[in-house]
């Protein structure tokens, strides 16, 4: 199996698995939405109903990857993300902090993605996230989207 396939596996079998919150964005949403083309890296939002889920969420997590930064508590603090390796491929797990962010994971869509049951950022999250940037590549998936 693709082993982006099989990150996304497993990653999603344990949000489900622990009931948290989540939406894929980033380049999978723009593959199913916009211009299908290669990603590395998975990109996920997410939100949690307290603290002490935290310390849950990154135990359990830990089973499922490799979590990168040495003092994932103090990363998350900072960063609002959680960066995981699993099977060599990235996932940033972003912290969804702002209304509109946990609206746009209520909103999500079940989609499949190879065979993996995913929920989706509609299209609509997907360009606002993306009208934020200054890449050229995400206006031109923006372009793609609409």
């Amino acid at each position: 199996m693709n082993p982006l396939i099989k990150a996304l596996a497993i990653i999603i079998s344990l949000f489900d698995r622990l009931e948290i919150p989540y939406m894929v964005f980033g380049g999978i949403a723009n593959s199913l939405y916009g211009n299908p083309r290669q990603t590395f890296d998975i990109y996920i939002k997410f939100f949690l109903k307290s603290d002490t889920d935290l310390k849950t969420f990154l135990e359990n997590l830990s089973y499922a990857g490799k979590i990168v930064p040495s003092n994932p508590e103090a990363f998350f603090k900072d960063t609002n993300v959680i960066p995981v390796d699993i099977h060599g491929v990235r996932i940033d797990l972003v912290f969804a902090e702002l209304p509109f962010e946990k609206e746009a994971i209520r909103r999500s869509r079940p989609m499949t993605f190879s065979d993996v049951n995913i929920k989706v950022c509609t299209p609509e999250d997907l360009v606002i996230q993306k009208v934020i940037s200054i890449r050229e590549k995400d206006w031109a998936d923006i372009h793609y989207i609409i």
